[in-house]
């Protein structure tokens, strides 16, 4: 699992993804493993970011959970369902609305870029 979050973290550097956060979350959400969140610049960037990772995550044959749904064009919240590995693709005033991080303070976090440590 570690090498696939090491290739999803390069690819979100890649396509210029900010404020990337990894967080180790099965000890408070036993379904899930890894919650990531980042930033994009803008709707378009949004939109673009959970293209790019639901390819990535059909490339890597990772099964959704969640089936594929239409998502509203303007949204400034995507989320994209990897099964064990689920990402939260957030405009940055809609990230600081709703505070995730918050959410998720108990769980262990594996990978910030203010630290550039990765597991």
């Amino acid at each position: 699992m570690d090498k696939i979050l090491q290739e999803l973290v390069k690819l979100l550097e890649e396509k210029k993804a900010k404020n990337i956060k990894i967080y180790d979350v099965v000890e408070i959400m036993p379904i899930i493993k890894y919650v990531v969140i980042v930033t994009a610049t803008s709707t378009p960037h949004v939109i673009s970011l959970s293209n790019v990772i639901n390819d990535f995550f059909k490339q890597h044959n990772i099964q959704r959970v969640l089936p594929t749904t239409t998502q509203m064009e303007s949204s400034p919240w995507r989320l994209v369902d990897g099964n064990d590995i689920i990402v939260h693709i957030f405009k940055s005033e809609t990230r600081d609305l709703y505070n995730l991080e918050k959410l998720y303070f108990k769980a262990e976090l594996v990978y910030s870029e203010e630290s550039k440590g990765l597991f």
